[in-house]
């Protein structure tokens, strides 16, 4: 059986590190690490403990300690945040030992023909295969709000699309959402000496607690996990092929609710003293007036609030759809049953088309919000070498 891994992520690197492991072929396609490289803001931490930052290969030498320890590089299971430039780092040594034979050209199309897939490379080399794992991560899921998306590409962009900020030096800049990546950016930009404001609809901007040594009872009521402490994220990482069981409604619910907008808590001073932070402020207009962003608002006392800006960001998340898929041809992408947008994944993260599957953020609406983290790569590369084997 022939396999092809698009997505050279830590999902798609342990998945097919995982696979050789078990004397599995298969080829890997992507560049490693990219959207760690590319679509992250520079300077930012990992939300991820060091313990739930490991790329998964089967053996003990793989993990982010191992690395760091090698690399004189501080670390900790959980009292030191993980730095993004570390973990790239590790991501491309990951890549180097254990994927070395890695295919960086692009998959710009996937189509079936007859039983098998059809690959076509960026430079129009064709492959054949038997089976896809698509571990395509999140940026062809970058969510932009209806009201935003008249203003042109030259005043909006998705906070994907920002990893550095030193072009906007001296610039007004608003950045749109109260979670993480809006918090990082915002930090970015007043690093990199832009004026900047973050706007949100909620009442406040929520961080984490600064790591501390936990309770007995503490331990017992808020158990550690992968995605931090909590019993529900415990029993998220523990039981995701009993989550995907539960009715569709519930999953999507679920997926929406746990683990809100927060934010690692070393930023918490930064906003308060160097960001314009604007709350209770829903956005229904935007559009461009010689030169500048006019945002149209509403505050949280109805009133109709005016803001001028060079630039706006959209650090508004990722919203999972097949459709945004457009490298997957429509006879293929129609065969694909989906819920809320997400593929519907057998246990062994199949989806209706055979042959097909589906790992990370895109098997969350089957396995959970395990499959929104880097946790998650060592349960789909378990079971998809499981099922290779």
């Amino acid at each position: 059986m022939s396999i092809a891994v698009i997505g050279a992520g830590p999902y798609g690197l342990s998945i097919a590190a995982t696979l050789r492991a078990r004397d599995v072929p298969c080829r890997l396609f992507g560049r490693p690490m990219e959207t760690w490289r590319t679509a992250m803001p520079e300077g930012m931490h990992l939300k991820s403990y060091g313990f739930a930052s490991n790329l998964f290969a089967s053996t003990p030498d793989g993990t982010l300690g191992e690395f760091c320890r090698s690399h004189d590089i501080a670390y900790d299971d959980e009292r030191i945040l993980v730095k993004l430039d570390t973990f790239i780092k590790y991501g491309l040594d990951f890549q180097a030992r254990y994927a070395p034979d890695i295919d960086q050209r692009d998959v710009v199309a996937l189509k079936r023909r007859g039983r098998q897939f059809e690959l076509t490379l960026e430079d129009e080399t064709v492959v054949t295969v038997d089976t896809v794992i698509l571990a395509v991560g999140v940026t062809h899921f970058a969510h932009v709000p209806p009201m935003l998306s008249a203003l042109p590409p030259s005043k909006l962009v998705h906070s994907s699309a920002v990893s550095h900020a030193s072009h906007l030096a001296g610039k007004d800049v608003t950045v749109v959402g109260a979670g993480s990546s809006a918090v990082d950016l915002a930090a970015l930009l007043t690093r990199s000496g832009a004026r900047t404001r973050l706007l949100a609809r909620g009442d406040a901007i929520r961080f984490d607690d600064a790591p501390s040594k936990p309770s007995f009872w503490r331990q017992i009521r808020h158990p550690r996990s992968g995605l931090g402490p909590g019993l529900r994220s415990w029993l998220y990482c523990r039981f995701p092929g009993a989550y995907r069981l539960a009715p569709s409604s519930m999953r999507l619910a679920i997926l929406r609710r746990h683990l809100g907008p927060r934010s690692q808590y070393h930023l918490r001073e930064v906003m308060e003293r160097d960001v314009a932070v604007v709350l209770r402020h829903q956005i229904v207009h935007a559009e461009e007036i010689d030169g500048k962003v006019s945002l149209t608002c509403r505050d949280g006392d109805d009133r109709s609030v005016t803001i001028r800006t060079d630039q706006v960001i959209a650090a508004t998340g990722y919203r999972v759809s097949c459709e945004r898929l457009s490298f997957i041809d429509s006879d293929l992408k129609s065969a694909i049953r989906t819920v809320g947008g997400y593929p519907l994944l057998s246990s062994c993260f199949e989806s209706s088309a055979p042959g097909l599957y589906f790992v990370g953020l895109a098997a969350a609406g089957s396995f959970g919000p395990l499959m929104r983290f880097v946790y998650g790569a060592e349960y789909a590369a378990r079971k998809l070498s499981a099922r290779f084997a």
